[in-house]
């Protein structure tokens, strides 16, 4: 191939790339809009659980920072042992409630995008066959 057949494909390569649509995409404003009242209150109480199961996890850290003075040598076992007790009670009650929090704002989102993408492929179905 010439020089002149090697540039004549380059340009010909550059145009048709440059005639590929531009897909627009939705805003994510707008994929609320389809959401009923029964979905935007179960968004809020998503949202919460969310927000619960995001102050609730740093408390990990809080907690076993005290698990830590626990284990000091001049601390008596009787001590440690009550503490570490305390501590342990403390623990799984964070974990009992941060679990909770956690399924809530899991199941809640799930089950918002379950009816809001059912809605919007219902009413592409409905445009289709009109």
């Amino acid at each position: 191939m010439t020089r002149q057949a090697i540039a004549d494909n380059r340009k010909s390569l550059k145009n048709e790339k440059s005639e590929v649509p531009k897909v627009e995409s939705l805003p994510l404003r707008k994929f609320y809009t389809y959401a009923s009242k029964k979905d935007k209150i179960m968004i809020i109480i998503g949202t919460l659980a969310a927000v619960a199961t995001g102050i609730l996890l740093p408390c990990f850290a809080l907690i076993i920072g005290d698990l830590g003075e626990a284990f000091l040598p001049q601390n008596e076992p009787d001590y440690k042992r009550r503490l570490v007790k305390e501590i342990s009670g403390q623990m799984a009650l964070l974990a009992v409630g941060t679990w909770i929090a956690g399924y809530i704002y899991y199941a809640f989102w799930q089950h918002i995008a379950e009816n809001i993408s059912y809605d919007l492929r219902l009413r592409y179905l409905k445009a289709l066959l009109q």
